[in-house]
């Protein structure tokens, strides 16, 4: 049987660490979630912001 959970990124480790001890299979989805698909529809209608560097990308975030 398979689920499809969410956990909050601080809880991963110790989730996967009790899954582990009752001998659990987990694997990781390469399906992108709901804000991933989002994103990248808001990017093919041509509504992303260009950087011309990596430095000015990450200076827009400061």
């Amino acid at each position: 049987m398979t689920y499809e959970i969410e956990i909050p990124e601080k809880k991963i480790k110790d989730v996967l660490a009790v899954l582990k001890a009752l001998d659990v299979k987990v694997k990781k989805s390469k399906n992108p979630n709901v804000e991933t698909l989002k994103a990248m529809e808001e990017l093919k209608a041509g509504k992303g912001i260009e950087f011309e560097s990596v430095a000015a990308l990450f200076d827009s975030i400061k």
